[in-house]
């Protein structure tokens, strides 16, 4: 048997003993009555020394104190000694207190003392599905080191719900890829798949008590990359929490990470990067699904049917069965444009005369401020050459672009505000191409927010 012992006066403080060994070259301790004796006579010599220490300082007055003074100031010596430390503020009730004064549905809050970070949820609005869109914004060398996740059907589509037990909730993500159509088979599909596509926890820390929860979620942020990111894969460096935002339709984190593995046709060495996360909230009224058409190409979101084709996506063909129907589903992505009510009902009237109509809600883009101003002409009439196609269907006005300083300037502009489709600029000589990611309901195939990307190469 070999043990470890504290020998003093040696070099390294560290002896080796086995049972042979002579007991007087170990130090044993002390008998049980002496240990208590030692204890006692150390607990009154702090107690001296205290009362000397403020027994000195009093003999310096010019006046001296009574006894009954010194015995005073040292019961009030040993109370505040004594006293029990306040705790630190929860973290958790911080968040409640610190909700921004923003119209958002949600909030975050960070604590970068804890490493904590913090999602305050309406307990009403648990169930509102959102998507999750991440976006390397910054990287450092010449490569821009794009990537952009979460821009699939099942990737991006996301719900919390409560768990069980406990509280917490869980983020789960539904398997949109399959898809029931009549209520027998959603009934199979829910017997069968159940709570397929849970994918983390969020602990519950506490109750804001207005009807707001507050859920821990800097470990599926930051560890797990929101559930669409590798970050264990990619991340071989430090990350590091960089800002929290708060917006009306949804809530972006800036993540950083001192080492990433780049994988992409973008970029090939590794670098450090910042990685931006939107928790956006879907629409709560769908807009009406199209079907693609196999004669244009368009981005669209594609899902197995079960059951039979719903009346809308039937052909009509006299000789069309069923068993020859296709249970592969294709719908188009495309931005929610619609004419407004009366004009179509003036058009109506005008036996077939051509007449254009405003949109409800034209396509804007934002001329974000990074694009350098002797361009921005030139993008503006790039975008605007679309409206005669949106004229040919009888559209007008229905693509729109606006840049700092028009009257149409949105005052509380922000690029990570998915309200705001932009056209951006970034200064990567080696960037010679433009991507133009949007972000879909992949419910309905809406396109709810556009980002277009070019550099300087």
């Amino acid at each position: 048997m070999v043990q470890y012992n504290p020998v003093h006066g040696s070099d390294d403080g560290i002896e080796l003993v086995d049972a042979s060994s002579p007991s007087r070259n170990r130090r044993m301790p002390p008998p049980p009555k002496q240990r208590r004796w030692l204890r006692a006579c150390c607990g009154a010599s702090g107690v001296a020394v205290l009362m000397a220490i403020i027994a000195y300082a009093v003999a310096g007055t010019a006046q001296q104190p009574s006894l009954a003074r010194t015995l005073e100031a040292l019961q009030i010596t040993l109370a505040l000694l004594l006293a029990p430390t306040e705790p630190p503020p929860d973290p958790a009730k911080k968040a409640c207190a610190a909700r921004n004064a923003t119209n958002a549905t949600w909030h975050a809050f960070a604590d970068y003392e804890s490493d904590s970070l913090y999602l305050l949820v309406p307990n009403e609005t648990l169930s509102t599905p959102f998507t999750v869109i991440a976006t390397t914004r910054r990287t450092t060398g010449r490569d821009a080191g794009f990537a952009h996740y979460g821009v699939g059907v099942e990737d991006s589509f996301f719900t919390l719900r409560e768990a069980a037990h406990g509280g917490d909730v869980r983020v789960t993500r539904p398997p949109l890829g399959v898809r029931p159509v009549t209520d027998t088979y959603e009934a199979a599909a829910e017997d069968g798949l159940g709570a397929v596509g849970w994918v983390a926890t969020l602990p519950k820390a506490t109750d804001c008590g207005d009807g707001t929860s507050v859920y821990a979620a800097w470990d599926w942020i930051l560890s797990q990359g929101a559930s669409i990111v590798n970050v264990p894969k990619r991340c071989k460096g430090e990350l590091e929490l960089r800002s929290v935002q708060a917006f009306p339709r949804n809530i972006q984190f800036v993540v950083a990470c001192s080492l990433w593995d780049v994988d992409d046709v973008y970029a090939t060495d590794p670098a450090a990067v910042e990685i931006s996360y939107s928790l956006a909230l879907l629409p709560e009224d769908l807009m009406a699904t199209r079907r693609a058409d196999d004669r244009v190409g368009f981005f669209g979101s594609t899902y197995e049917q079960l059951g039979p084709l719903p009346r809308a996506f039937q052909t009509g063909a006299p000789n069309a069965s069923y068993a020859d129907a296709d249970r592969r589903v294709n719908l188009i992505n495309r931005w929610r444009l619609e004419k407004e009510r009366d004009c179509a009902a003036r058009r109506l009237g005008t036996h077939r005369r051509k007449l254009l109509c405003k949109p409800v809600r034209a396509i804007t883009y934002h001329l974000d401020p990074t694009v350098p101003a002797p361009l921005r002409p030139a993008v503006k009439r790039g975008v605007l050459a679309w409206q005669p196609a949106f004229e040919a269907i009888g559209f007008e006005g229905a693509i729109t672009v606006v840049e700092p300083g028009d009257d149409g300037w949105p005052s509380d502009y922000d690029p990570g505000d998915v309200r705001f489709s932009s056209i951006t600029w970034l200064p990567y000589p080696d960037l010679g191409l433009a991507i133009g990611p949007s972000v879909v309901d992949a419910r309905t195939g809406e396109i709810l927010y556009a980002n277009i990307v070019f550099g300087e190469g």
